[in-house]
């Protein structure tokens, strides 16, 4: 059964460290979009979904000196339109999502920033095979669009063998409240599309990812898995590991770990994330790349949209 959903946040963010728009970009990074209209970034994790289908999360990011602005009734006003789209390599629709989100500001100088956006999460559990996404983002008030369009596989979770999610990262991992957006396994895992993190206002960053088909026999003296975290430089150059033995707790398991910023200088690296699997010997590895910089970042109030049934 495929259920989608769409969620939209309001989030701080820092921009300024971003590539400037390219189409020679593949999804192991965020991608960027392009035109006259509002410049936006998306991002994708995947996760092992029902019947053997892959669940994707896609993270698309507006910024807000990206919209024109209008005064009304006191206060600044902006709306723009989404349209994602999910084809087959034929140009068959298999999933649409559209939407008009609206943003209110109390100054002129709110609109101007380039370190606030907007940001929707859509997630589909799609059948492992080559797709074509398109996102178009529309300014409602100028009419102008900047628009987004790739050809991607999801990760394939049909076999039985050891194998982990894509990692995904974040500012803010914590317990989930009711109601909460952007829970997975009772946490609150807040999306950073553009996987920008910086000194200063938040100390950490967080990892996420989920493991599946352990070899698992309760009370087995060699029920345990070893997970080894090594980030690197640019270069490959390793910077740190970190190694932890644990018990499973079944034939899955689900990860969150936060590491102090203050360790990485500013640059660009990548996290490895290697499993190891005590009963069998069974080895899975996954990686996402990630940038530092200097300003500070902070996060403001998540709002719920709806969910998509």
């Amino acid at each position: 059964m495929k259920t989608p959903i769409a969620i939209l946040a309001t989030l701080v963010l820092l921009y300024s460290a971003l590539a400037s728009p390219s189409t020679n970009v593949d999804l192991n990074v965020p991608l960027t979009s392009n035109g006259d209209g509002p410049i936006f970034y998306l991002d994708y994790s995947s996760f092992k979904g029902v019947n053997d289908e892959t669940f994707v999360e896609f993270y698309i990011q507006v910024s807000y000196n990206e919209l024109q602005f209008i005064k009304k009734n006191g206060r600044f006003r902006a709306d723009y339109e989404i349209d994602f789209a999910v084809l087959t390599e034929n140009d068959s629709l298999i999933e649409n999502h559209v939407s008009v989100d609206g943003i209110d500001l109390d100054t002129y100088s709110e609109t101007q920033s380039d370190n606030k956006a907007r940001v929707m999460l859509l997630g589909y559990s799609l059948a492992p095979k080559i797709y074509k996404i398109i996102a178009r983002v529309t300014d409602c008030e100028t009419r102008h669009s900047s628009v987004l369009e790739k050809v991607f596989a999801p990760k394939e979770y049909r076999s039985r063998q050891l194998i982990s999610s894509d990692v995904q990262l974040s500012h803010k991992i914590e317990p989930a409240h009711n109601g909460q957006p952007y829970v997975k396994n009772s946490r609150y895992i807040e999306p950073n599309a553009s996987r920008v993190f910086a000194h200063g206002v938040n100390p950490d960053i967080y990892i996420y990812f989920e493991v599946y088909n352990f070899a698992y026999i309760p009370n087995c003296e060699n029920s345990t898995y070893t997970t080894t975290i090594s980030f690197f430089d640019n270069a490959g150059n390793q910077i740190a590991q970190l190694n932890r033995v644990k018990e499973k707790p079944g034939d899955t398991c689900a990860h969150s770990m936060k590491f102090p910023l203050q360790k990485f200088k500013s640059g660009e690296y990548f996290v490895t994330i290697q499993v190891r699997d005590g009963l069998n010997g069974q080895v899975c590895e996954t990686s996402k790349n990630f940038t530092i910089v200097d300003q500070p970042i902070s996060v403001s109030e998540v709002t719920l949209n709806k969910l998509l049934y």
